[in-house]
This record gives C-alpha cells, structure tokens and sequence, in this order.
C-alpha cells in the first residue's frame, strides 16, 4: 500500500475503528450490567431453593470473575485481534503468573474446600489460631471475621484451612465452665448448695443436661468447684456474666471467702539489720 492509498482509506480505517472501539466498550458495560443482574437473580433463585449461603457467596465470586475474563475475550474480538493468539498468549502468561502467586492459587484452593467441606459457614462463630469472631464472608481467597466489638478480621483462607478451628455454632446446646474456688477453712457442702442455688434460679440454663457441681481440684491455697451448667449456645455468654457476678454475692452473703494471692512485705530498719 503506498502513501497515497493510505490517506485515502485511513480515514475508512479510523472509522472503522471507532465503530469497533465504541462495539467492545459498549459489550464491556452492558455485560458487565447484565451479568450483574443475572448473578443476583442466580443467588436469589438458589438461596429461595434452600441452598446454603456460603456456597451461593462463594459461587457468585468465581461467576462475576469468569464473566469479566469473557467479556474481556469478546471485546477484544471486537476490536479485530485474533482470539486463538491472544487465548494462548494469555494461558502463557497465566502460567507464568500462577507460578509466581502460588500462595493466591493456595488460598483459591483453600477457598473451595471451605465452601464444599464446610467446617464452617456464613453466621458461625469460630476460633482459630488467636483469632475469633461471627464468620461473615467467605471469599475466593480470604475469609472475613467480625468480632463482637464489630472489628473486621480477614484471614487467608490456607490459614483457615489448616489451622486447628473451632466452631461454636454447630451445637445449640453449651456447657459453661465455671471453677469457684474458696478457703480450706470453708464448709465444702454449704458451698456447694449455695451454688446449686444460684443456677436453679436462673431460667436460662437447661435442666436436661444436668448441672455437674464439684470439687475438682485441690489446689495450694484453695478448694476448686467445678459448676457446668447447659445453655442454649446463643444465651452462653450473658448466663455466664450473671453467673460470677451471683456467685460472689452470694459467696459474700454466707460469709465463704474466695481466696486471693496476697504479698507480706516486712520492713526493718538498716541500723538494726
């Protein structure tokens, strides 16, 4: 093509084009638009059909991402670059890009077991390692914790994986352990009923399981009582707040001491030393 030819069919080019340009845009946002809305309405339809929510979250992540790896495809198609060259460049590229994000791929993988295996679901209260909270997303590559103090924990999800955990939502029912410990000098029996007391007037705690209470240990400076009563999981923590806070009145009331570590400290005088 020589140069006079060029500027006369340019100008058909840049049209040409633009048209195309204008086409992959146009396909990027309408898609983008659409499939948007396709995947709500897919998560809708499945959490109506009883489909845990973990695994609906989890499913509309790798959707919206493989609809934007298409729509980046057919756009580029648009614009007249070969999709065969440009597939293969891209494999290339993602090889060499997973090799160098083993620890993305990892947690990607960590992900999907999560989801499929289920240790723990959206709306668990989990532990694991130092860390504990209400599981409140589980994405392809972290999990997101809030506290009760509503602060965020994300956590890689190879981490989450295999890391011991701890899942307190899988069981409606929950022991409180509570050790009291009072003086040797204390009568063990009238302790005891003061504390079968306590427990029998709070509503709260169930009476099948039974409530264990007894000596457990005998320790340096006290005599320890176990009291483990069964709650519904959801009243766990308030019955156990009230708990030591009616247990030590009433310990108080009857006159029983709950022993405390104490220090003696002797002065004398340098002259006399």
């Amino acid at each position: 093509m020589n140069w006079s030819d060029f500027r006369e069919e340019a100008p058909m080019l840049l049209v040409e084009f633009g048209i195309n340009l204008v086409l992959a845009i146009t396909i990027i946002v309408i898609g983008r638009w659409l499939g948007k809305r396709v995947v709500a309405w897919a998560s809708n339809t499945a959490k109506e059909q009883g489909l845990d929510a973990t695994v609906v979250g989890f499913l509309a992540n790798v959707a919206n991402i493989a609809i934007l790896a298409m729509l980046a495809i057919a756009a580029i198609s648009r614009l007249g670059v070969p999709t065969t060259s440009f597939i293969a460049i891209v494999g290339a590229a993602g090889l060499a890009i997973g090799l160098a994000l083993q620890g993305s791929l990892t947690n990607f993988a960590s992900g999907v077991l999560l989801v499929f295996i289920k240790p723990c679901q959206v709306g668990d209260y989990i532990e694991s390692g130092s860390y504990a909270g209400t599981v409140s997303k589980i994405h392809i590559f972290n999990t997101v914790l809030l506290t009760p103090d509503k602060r965020t924990i994300i956590i890689p999800n190879t981490k989450l994986f295999n890391d011991t955990m701890i899942n307190y939502s899988t069981s409606e029912l929950r022991r409180v352990d509570m050790t009291i410990a009072i003086n040797y000098n204390a009568d063990i029996v009238r302790a005891k009923e003061i504390l079968r007391s306590v427990v029998d007037k709070d509503d709260r705690i169930l009476k099948d399981p039974e409530v264990r209470i007894g000596v457990i240990n005998l320790g340096e400076r006290s005599v320890d009582i176990a009291v483990w009563p069964w709650v519904q999981s959801s009243d766990w923590l308030a019955v156990k707040f009230d708990l030591n806070e009616k247990i030590k009145l009433a310990l108080d009331d009857a006159g029983i001491d709950i022993p405390y570590a104490t220090m003696r400290v002797k002065m004398q005088d340098a002259q006399s030393a």
